[in-house]
């Protein structure tokens, strides 16, 4: 197929939108890995009243062929970022293809001409739509399937993002970590961090103060994660928006806040891996997919944390000892089995040695790639 025979589109419509969410449907279709994720989220992620949108504009593109869905792609202009890292930056996202290279050279095209319009050189991606959410490509792991809110996709997505000139920006990997008695050797570190810090105390997020709660998993994520590579702070609007989403599945003991003297310096953010019950429903909620749902999170064997950092006036003070010691023995009382740690920057050493120190493996490779507008 030449580009010529690939036609792109903006979505301007409510029919549009809906192709565009369901055009994974297609290209995973026979796919016993993908996960297909709950349409209603996707919708909500990628509607207007989405608090990211308050700093970001993002357009969304079709391509089609002889009248046919083929591939999507996002364009994402997000000035919170810009604004935070003082980086010029267009983001790609959301990017499904079938295996041509001419529908992969349409979709990049589009968004290289809209990141030109706008006078920026740099792009970026995939963000879904920003670090704070999913993002990157699966370059190693293809024999597992995905954890809760991680990408999955071909491993030909990775020949297209370089047959159009982009290149490996970063990786990020994932740990997967089994949860068993030899984690106890960090009982000792831990009971040592308690004893050098009194006025310490490490609770589980509260369901009737969530909201004072979130301020303070806000507070130290926005401090904690603020010189990582490819951070961009949440507001409160998304931390708000992405609790109010995932708390119908938030396991109190696995997200955990640790403050000194009534201030939080530490935090845990860990959720039941929901993917190993959605991927028997199909991706819609409808009374049968529901008991479903109830029947297979019975079943759930592995927890995925999404956050545990210290704030940086804390570090070295044996916090993270603690925070691990306490989520895996959590962990391991809620009959879990494996807990994976995603994602982590490929370059965060300290990171890296601790959780390869309690027996993990970077099992899966996620890749950012960059390019510039010739």
């Amino acid at each position: 197929m030449s580009p010529a025979e690939v036609r792109v589109e903006p979505v301007q419509t409510a029919g549009q939108l809906r192709t565009f969410i369901d055009l994974p449907w297609l290209i995973y279709r026979g796919d016993p890995l993908w996960v297909p994720p709950l349409k209603g989220d996707v919708k909500k992620l990628l509607s207007p009243s989405h608090p990211f949108f308050e700093h970001a504009r993002v357009d969304l593109f079709l391509a089609f062929s002889q009248g046919r869905p083929v591939g999507r792609i996002a364009a994402i202009h997000d000035q919170n970022y810009i604004d935070f890292q003082h980086e010029e930056v267009v983001f790609f996202g959301f990017y499904e293809s079938t295996d041509d290279p001419a529908v992969a050279r349409a979709l990049y095209d589009r968004v290289k001409a809209w990141a030109g319009e706008r006078g920026v050189k740099v792009i970026r991606g995939p963000m879904n739509p920003s670090t704070n959410e999913s993002c990157g490509f699966l370059c190693q792991g293809f024999d597992d399937p995905p954890s809760l809110m991680m990408p999955y996709n071909p491993p030909y997505y990775l020949d297209q993002a370089e047959a159009n000139g982009f290149k490996t920006c970063k990786e990020l990997p994932a740990f997967l970590i089994p949860v068993s008695d030899k984690l106890e050797f960090l009982a000792e570190p831990a009971a040592r961090c308690r004893k050098a810090m009194p006025g310490l105390t490490l609770r589980p997020i509260r369901a009737r103060q969530i909201i004072e709660d979130l301020a303070k998993i806000r507070e130290v994520y926005n401090e904690a994660w603020a010189r990582n590579w490819g951070f961009a702070p949440t507001t409160l609007s998304e931390m708000r928006h992405q609790a109010k989403e995932l708390k119908q599945i938030l396991v109190p003991d696995l997200v955990k806040i640790a403050e000194l003297d009534g201030q939080p310096v530490a935090i845990y953010v860990a959720l039941p891996d929901y993917n190993q019950a959605l991927s028997h429903i199909n991706g819609r909620l409808d009374p049968i997919s529901i008991l479903k749902l109830l029947y297979y999170r019975r079943k759930i064997t592995r927890v995925r944390t999404l956050l545990l950092g210290v704030k940086k006036a804390f570090h070295r003070q044996g916090l993270t000892a603690l925070l691990m010691y306490d989520h895996y023995r959590s962990a391991r009382e809620l009959g879990y089995k494996w807990v994976e740690g995603s994602w982590v920057l490929e370059d965060n050493a300290p990171m890296t040695r601790a959780l390869t120190g309690i027996g993990g493996q970077a099992y899966k490779i996620y890749r950012i790639y960059e390019g510039e507008v010739a």
